[in-house]
């Protein structure tokens, strides 16, 4: 039970995060603000996951 409470809760904080977004930059910026993040969290993801990956980006961000 208190896992779904959480779950809850966290969808509804994303929810209204996204709103007031929406409501201050419009639908195109929502938009690209949750593209962008989602490319970032795979990326982070993945680079957790592959040492090559994670060496590249590196040397890209040394740059």
């Amino acid at each position: 039970m208190q896992r779904e409470m959480k779950g809850a809760l966290i969808g509804a904080l994303i929810g209204l995060i996204c709103g007031i977004i929406w409501i201050m930059l419009g639908f195109w910026q929502l938009i690209l603000i949750l593209l962008l993040s989602a490319i970032g969290f795979l990326i982070g993801r993945y680079s957790e996951r592959l040492p090559e990956l994670k060496r590249w980006l590196l040397q890209v961000l040394e740059r």
